[in-house]
């Protein structure tokens, strides 16, 4: 399968052809090219993956080339994010990247505690705006309930994870393909496993508070849409994020209570993410070998989709707004929310957004991926303006802000 941007050799597939060059998917560069016309400071030898100038995740070690026959078998999920052997460690670029979670920690909060407010005092009004939707939302929830709790996690973690392959530009039938499918199956799994279970245990050794899972399909419009934002915005390893489960509580749970759940939840996910990181060093470096087998390829995407979606959901799933788990992290502390959520921020934006000139495209830019949080910044302030300058209504409902409507667990 040739990958989108390259030009055709003749060669056979997975094999190297040193007499025809390839160009690298997303920039100028060929495989073999000199690469001291890389970005300013990047110096020679500093091709798109550390390496040679070669695409595809580059070698984890930053000195060697990726194999031309692996480049077209690792998804571009893997190939797209640093690993430990490949991290940047320049004292630049490390401020740089602690500087850009900062503000991107100030758009969110600030903006979110605004959304939040608004939504309290006009929750009446905004709640007719979506009734036919959650009607249908509520439909699908009872067909998922009535099935086995395994049946619709599974299902749906299945259908997550079809949604999430078109993620790379080159998911389709072919090996690497599968192996990137069954790849996030798993991580999507344990990703999920780990962040429910650690919250029901901690809220039911603490506070003797009984859950349990069901599966929550609403995640699949979430996941449907930063898929094609991802695509749209040329971000990769794009955004991997979507709540397929939700844990219901079979009593009343204080929301602070709830909150020092989530957070303990959290860490465990980071550590979990962490682990499998560390881990997923040495097979990188099998998987940019010629030809690697397809269990390397599995465990490749296995790995690093752990550390993909495990960081991307502390990073959106603990957005402090309502309906969302970071709300009850701020009700507990919000000290204790800014430094869970600025952890969880750098490590995105540090091995995914801006990762240094050895990791996936030569030419990276933030600016796309940090679109959608502006966006979400620029859209809660006009969500405020709408229901501040509008005429006034007689017999509008309030709402203060102190009450908190129905969240959606999970």
């Amino acid at each position: 399968t040739t990958p989108t941007g390259a030009t055709p050799t003749t060669a056979a597939p997975g094999a190297p052809n040193p007499a025809a060059p390839t160009s690298v998917p997303g920039s100028s560069q060929q495989a073999g090219a000199p690469t001291s016309t890389g970005p300013a400071g990047s110096g020679p030898g500093n091709g798109p993956n550390g390496g040679s100038g070669a695409n595809g995740g580059g070698s984890s070690g930053g000195s060697n080339p990726q194999a031309p026959g692996a480049r077209f078998l690792r998804s571009t999920l893997a190939r797209s994010v640093a690993s430990p052997r490949n991290v940047s460690t320049d004292a630049r670029r490390i401020a740089v990247n602690a500087l850009v979670a900062a503000v991107i920690v100030l758009l969110i909060a600030f903006p979110a505690h605004v959304f939040n407010l608004t939504l309290a005092e006009n929750y009446d009004e905004v709640l007719g705006w979506v009734r036919p939707s959650k009607q249908r939302v509520l439909r699908a929830r009872r067909i998922w309930s009535d099935a086995p709790t395994w049946v619709s996690v599974g299902g749906l973690a299945v259908i997550g994870a079809l949604l999430f392959g078109f993620l790379d530009p080159r998911f389709g039938f072919n090996r690497g393909s599968f192996a990137l499918l069954l790849g996030l199956i798993t991580a999507l799994v344990i990703v999920t496993g780990v962040y429910d279970v650690a919250r029901a245990r901690y809220l039911q050794r603490r506070f003797g508070v009984q859950s349990y899972v069901r599966g929550y399909p609403g995640g699949l419009v979430v996941a449907a849409l930063l898929v094609m934002f991802s695509r749209v915005a040329h971000f990769n390893p794009g955004y991997l994020f979507g709540v397929f489960t939700a844990l219901n509580f079979r009593q009343a749970v204080d929301e602070r209570d709830d909150g020092r759940g989530v957070a303990v939840a959290s860490l465990w996910l980071l550590g979990v993410a962490v682990v499998s990181w560390f881990a997923w060093g040495p097979v990188s470096e099998a998987a940019i070998r010629p030809n690697p087998s397809f269990a390397v390829l599995l465990l490749d995407a296995v790995l690093s989709t752990i550390w993909i979606a495990g960081v991307q959901g502390m990073v959106f799933g603990l957005l402090p707004l309502r309906f969302m788990d970071g709300e009850k992290v701020v009700a507990w502390s919000r000290r204790g929310w800014v430094v869970i959520y600025a952890l969880g921020t750098f490590a995105f934006i540090h091995t995914m957004l801006n990762p240094g000139p050895g990791v996936g495209q030569a030419h990276r830019s933030v600016l796309p991926a940090l679109l959608l949080f502006l966006v979400f910044a620029v859209g809660s302030f006009l969500f405020w303006a709408y229901f501040r300058f509008r005429p006034p209504r007689s017999g509008a409902a309030y709402r203060p802000p102190e009450e908190h409507p129905e969240s959606v667990p999970g």
